[in-house]
């Protein structure tokens, strides 16, 4: 049976979730709240079929996401709309393991039980890393693991060492997010990198390869880490970005178990940064080893240097535009610690109480601009929501991760296509830069990022942000037009700053990496 606290979000709140109450409830899966698409169904109630008075409440999706952030996902809806449903869902960056795609009870009932054994797992934590203490390491196999899966640093590298080193390791992928395994787009971008040797962590074989590997190639202080005797394996933690807020150590809040495993990542894991200022955040923020942080750049960055024709047919032609900005925002809507990091709601894609659409949308056209948008993966599922009921204008791209997967591109493979950057204190802004192109910095909600959140510099945070900072819609509408003309007020003073960011400005990041680990690691054994 599953249990009464159970968190599950019914999607649809139509005649066939109200049909299908009844049988629900007396086999145990009782809802914690309904989901719907419909605006006159929101905040509505569904009366329980068993239980007189008890009701169930109707909100939209990135509402009952904020209040029950774990939940699974049952789609009551009639089968022919199953799949545009789940497709919709995954979409909104839930993951596909907490999406049942049936709708009746017994099929649920049975998924649900597989989605339960990475807790069983824990129960058994201990003698899994009794496993890994006592069986021996392969010093050729590499273990890759990121989050978004397949993505990022970790991906990045791991193109490196197929391109250079294609025969010399044994590589494999550990994911935990079940999409991964059978989404037929996540397939064809690994198609090159044998998709085959993919494996979920908690199958036999993702146990396996990840406790007889001597390498863990990772971006986060990820589960995994729960699992494994750390002082046996070489652990790079490639990160994801530059800190400009605040992570780790350097948080207002953080919970038991991140603490404990940044604790064991700072005592048993090389970290790679891009400058000497980010080495000493790195150390302070996860109590890292001085010595064990190496100032090498992000393999991430690596493709920023090389055009793609993948991107071109994304973009159907360069030429298209006159000008093309990209706007890389933080995420704000997904709660940390049970609050936001910002209080403002995503009333438009700036989050300006005085941005005018239609002023915005004109200049677009006048000047022949596109604006591309790419919202944080955590944050896909507000997007998602919001352009269900706003129409943005054509001059307006927004492309979300499986956008990009479906065509084999990795998001800064668009860099070298864009002529400006549009950000705020993602660390994208801070990988931009290495191109020395103009940034604006949105800076109309920092008072409430720097409350809820917090800087790693809380009183010299700017030295990272150079670029014009923009409050008001007017604002940022002034500095789009000077860029598009060329006036570009900041680059004397980026230039200037960019030492504190970049120590390399170039695509030799993951060979720096490979040099100063494996190569090393061949020298000393």
């Amino acid at each position: 049976m599953v249990a009464q606290n159970e968190s599950i979000i019914f999607y649809g709140a139509g005649l066939f979730a109200r049909q299908n109450l009844k049988n629900w409830e007396e086999k145990g899966l009782i809802p914690t709240c309904f989901v719907d698409s419909s605006y006159d169904k929101w905040h509505q109630v569904l009366p329980s079929s068993t239980s007189k008075g008890k009701t169930y409440e109707i909100l939209p999706l990135h509402e009952a996401l904020r209040k029950y952030p774990y939940s699974q996902f049952f789609i009551s809806t009639s089968k022919p709309l199953i799949n545009e449903i789940a497709h919709f869902l995954i979409r909104s960056g839930i993951p596909r393991c907490r999406i049942i795609n049936y709708s009746y009870w017994r099929s649920a009932y049975r998924k649900i039980q597989k989605i339960k054994l990475i807790s069983i797992m824990y129960f058994l934590r201990y003698f899994i890393i009794l496993l890994d203490s006592i069986f021996p390491k392969n010093e050729k196999k590499i273990v890759f693991r990121s989050i978004p899966e397949f993505s990022d640093n970790a991906l990045e590298f791991y193109k490196y060492i197929t391109r250079n080193h294609p025969s010399k390791y044994i590589m494999r992928w550990v994911f935990i997010d079940s999409i991964y395994q059978k989404n037929p787009n996540f397939k064809a971008v690994l198609n090159r990198f044998h998709p085959d040797k993919c494996h979920h962590f908690a199958s036999f074989k993702g146990l396996y390869h990840l406790l007889t590997c001597k390498y863990i190639v990772c971006t986060h202080a990820d589960l995994i880490f729960d699992f494994i005797s750390m002082k046996r394996h070489c652990i790079l933690n490639l990160w994801h970005g530059m800190p400009v807020k605040t992570i780790g150590f350097s948080e207002p809040m953080l919970s038991r178990k991140l603490t404990n495993r940044y604790l064991m990542l700072g005592k048993n894991v090389f970290f790679f940064t891009t400058s000497d200022i980010f080495k000493l955040c790195m150390a302070t923020s996860c109590y890292a080893k001085y010595k064990n942080i190496f100032v090498t750049g992000q393999p991430r960055t690596d493709c920023c240097f090389h055009k793609s024709s993948s991107v071109e047919k994304l973009l159907v032609s360069e030429k298209t535009y006159n000008k093309i900005f990209l706007y890389l925002p933080t995420y704000k809507e997904r709660s940390r610690n049970y609050k936001k990091d910002v209080n403002s709601e995503l009333n438009n894609i700036f989050y300006m109480k005085d941005y005018d659409e239609n002023k915005f949308d004109e200049y677009l056209q006048k000047e022949n601009t596109l604006l591309l948008v790419k919202p944080h993966p955590f944050d896909e599922i507000a997007y998602m929501d919001f352009l269900r009921s706003n129409k943005l204008s054509e001059n307006i791209k927004v492309f979300f991760n499986l956008d990009f997967i479906s065509k084999n591109i990795y998001l800064y493979e668009i860099f070298p296509y864009a002529n400006c950057l549009i950000s705020d204190f993602s660390s994208a802004a801070i990988d931009f830069m290495i191109l020395n192109k103009p940034v604006l910095f949105m800076d109309n909600l920092t008072e409430e990022y720097k409350q809820n959140r917090g800087m790693i510099f809380p009183d010299n945070y700017e030295i990272f942000l150079q670029g014009a900072k923009v409050k008001t819609f007017d604002q940022l509408l002034i500095n789009m037009k000077a860029i598009s003309k060329g006036d570009d007020k900041y680059k004397e003073q980026r230039e200037a700053h960019l030492k504190y960011m970049h120590k390399y400005l170039d695509d030799k990041a993951s060979e720096r990496i490979y040099k100063n680990i494996f190569e090393r690691e061949g020298r000393t054994r």
